[in-house]
């Protein structure tokens, strides 16, 4: 009976302590962007506790759409308002019922509520600022996202969410490139098809093909020989390489099947482009050329050194390429100028030096997709960066890779005070951080293989 009872606690509290460390993750996830809503939503703090501008902006609150026709903002933004809300309400579900496994209709009440309460905190604090305008067409578009987001958490992705954490577990413990290689797919496909509208008119997806360019030359001619080199040729090289360890077994890579695998890759995000329902997306030939040119390279790499290279010089290749490439989308060029360093408007002022300042000003679509496109690029960093430390046995934690990250972002920002048309933002440092930091997180939640110890993080 004791050695039962011994034997059953020690298969339960690794399940136990995985559950403990996923709740505290979703938690962190939640409040984490919770806190960054609303941060970026009351910029740039210049309140004034003001009776009359307080009662003022009061009452032109119930002015808007939809209690009139009135509306104070573009639908755009009305959008983009319910775009930001709906990952909230989505984290909020996944945070009760993965986490706190409550039953959906708690889980849906408690996402409403949590974004409805972040929303009208929102709201009453931008009526002490005279820049922001509050309304209560605003908080209906807040509160229609948190409820689409309550309900794919709570009715769909939670099932999606578990069978993910499987898998990317499973990858973990067996081929951890494979999830570098599949986070460097998904950044390549939200480059070529941002902003994700997608159209079924079939006379519009026949005019994006026929005005695309399907001359090599002049499709070369859209773009800098370093934008090819690097952005197209060497970071399908590196995919390429990525895929060869991710689709065969230990230390035996199948190039075969990753230069297929990266060249119809290529070749189909660019022939999607012609399904997104905007006018700066054009199919370029070019694109694809390079891209096969470069997967051929990797091949070629990885066959010469497929005696020398493992899985940890793999990770290695994945965190040099991917500093060469932040470094790229940083510095460009890198015609640096110093007579640049003396223009002015070159460094942010006042508010500007605040995280998120230009997120939270100009919260359209191209500067949310920078902002993710950075965390998830840092955040890959931070992965890699972990997974180099466990193939090495050793524990690199947290603070020392956000600090890594962190000085990475500080040098790449730090650079652009010398690049004319460049301007260094705190905002761009603090993504570095975050994303490396949330990468280093992701990295921790695992299962270890062979012991079924949860790992730190």
């Amino acid at each position: 009976m004791y050695g039962l009872s011994n034997k059953s606690e020690n298969l339960t509290a690794p399940n136990q302590s995985q559950g403990r460390i996923e709740r505290r993750f979703l938690s962190g996830i939640f409040f984490l962007y919770a806190a960054l809503v609303f941060y970026g939503s009351i910029m740039p703090f210049d309140f004034s506790i003001n009776s009359d501008l307080i009662l003022a902006n009061f009452q032109r609150v119930w002015t808007f759409w939809p209690l009139s026709n009135v509306s104070h903002t573009s639908t755009i933004d009305l959008i983009s308002n319910f775009a930001l809300y709906l990952p909230l309400g989505l984290l909020a579900a996944l945070r009760w019922k993965v986490g706190y496994g409550e039953i959906d209709a708690v889980t849906y009440l408690n996402a409403f509520a949590w974004g409805a309460a972040v929303s009208l905190a929102v709201e009453i604090t931008q009526l002490m600022s005279p820049l922001r305008v509050s309304g209560v067409q605003d908080f209906t578009m807040n509160v229609l996202g948190t409820m689409a987001g309550a309900t794919f958490g709570t009715f769909f992705v939670d099932h999606l969410y578990q069978r993910l954490k499987t898998v990317i577990m499973q990858w973990w413990t067996d081929q951890p490139v494979r999830l570098v290689a599949a986070t460097l797919m998904l950044l390549l496909a939200g480059d070529a098809l941002f902003p994700f509208v997608p159209t079924l008119d079939v006379s519009m997806v026949l005019n994006n093909v026929k005005g695309g360019i399907w001359n090599v030359s002049e499709g070369l001619a859209q773009h800098p020989t370093s934008y090819w080199v690097i952005r197209e040729g060497s970071i399908y090289a590196l995919l390429t390489i990525l895929l060869g360890y991710a689709m065969g077994k230990r230390n035996t890579p199948n190039w075969t099947s990753a230069v297929i695998v990266s060249i119809a890759f290529a070749a189909a995000l660019e022939l999607g482009k012609s399904c997104v329902a905007y006018m700066g997306h054009s199919v370029n030939v070019a694109n694809p050329l390079i891209a096969a040119i470069g997967s051929i390279a990797g091949v070629g790499i990885g066959y010469m050194t497929r005696d020398s290279i493992s899985e940890k010089n793999a990770i290695c290749f994945g965190i040099f390429a991917m500093v060469v490439y932040l470094g790229y989308l940083s510095w460009g060029d890198m015609n640096f100028n110093t007579a640049a360093a003396t223009q002015d408007g070159n460094l942010p002022s006042g508010a500007e030096w605040l995280p998120l300042y230009h997120y939270g000003m100009s919260g359209r679509g191209e500067k949310v997709l920078l902002f993710i496109r950075t965390i998830v690029l840092s955040g890959a960093l931070g992965y890699m960066l972990r997974v180099l430390g466990r193939l090495n046995r050793r524990h690199i934690g947290i603070l020392r890779i956000a600090v890594t990250t962190g000085i990475l972002g500080v040098i790449l920002e730090g650079g652009q005070y010398w690049i004319p048309g460049r301007h260094p933002t705190t905002t761009d440092v603090f993504c570095f951080i975050l994303g490396g930091v949330l990468g280093s997180i992701l990295a921790g939640l695992t299962v270890t293989k062979n012991s079924g110890e949860v790992a730190q993080p």
